[in-house]
């Protein structure tokens, strides 16, 4: 495998959660390149700004947890990891400090029009 193909998979991954939020109403702006603690932001009316990580492993390190935990609080948004448990769904997980994984707080399926092209 090269070094190229999980940078792939994380850039599919993002525009496949970019696409399920969208699906539900959201305004989604990707951060491509990770240049902050996070991969997108979505904002929707009378709703709280979501700053979501995604991660294709599921997993997300104590130091970028912090991160986004602390721009979210001074931001007031909510900081969202966005993982893949099931074929065709995004699970959004809230992030904890801890680390402890929770049941997600909800699965948004991926639009079929980004399924194909993936």
């Amino acid at each position: 495998m090269t070094a190229a193909r999980p940078r792939e998979a994380g850039d599919r991954f993002e525009r496949s959660a970019k696409a399920a939020l969208e699906a539900v109403g959201y305004v989604v702006t990707r951060s491509a390149g990770s240049l902050g603690p996070f991969d997108l932001i979505a904002i929707r009316k009378q709703s709280t700004t979501l700053l979501v990580s995604c991660k294709v492993s599921g997993r997300i390190d104590p130091g970028e947890r912090s991160a986004i935990i602390d721009v979210a609080e001074r931001g007031g948004a909510r900081a969202l990891m966005a993982c893949r448990t099931r074929r065709g769904y995004v699970d959004l997980h809230m992030i904890r400090l801890d680390g402890r994984a929770r049941k997600p707080i909800t699965s948004l399926p991926i639009p079929a029009r980004v399924r194909r092209d993936h």
